[in-house]
């Protein structure tokens, strides 16, 4: 994972006041919420490839859903 991505997912944690370990100050389950982000990412871009997928544009309909789909491959 990126460095701002973990960044912005440390900052959410904190923001809303997620247990946090005391001696590094890093939420606890930091993993588990990178993995959380992770899903909530891959599920948004279906979404969105999805969408394009029935709405009826004809330039590039498939290589726009394909290359949003990708992007969770990178």
């Amino acid at each position: 994972m990126s460095g701002w991505r973990k960044r912005t997912i440390m900052e959410m944690a904190r923001e809303t006041k997620l247990p946090y370990d005391f001696v590094t100050g890093e939420p606890l389950y930091a993993e588990k919420l990178e993995a959380f982000a992770k899903l909530v990412r891959a599920d948004e871009r279906e979404q969105i490839a999805q969408w394009y997928d029935t709405t009826g544009h004809v330039l590039m309909r498939h290589e726009v859903p394909d290359a949003i789909r990708a992007r969770g491959q990178a």
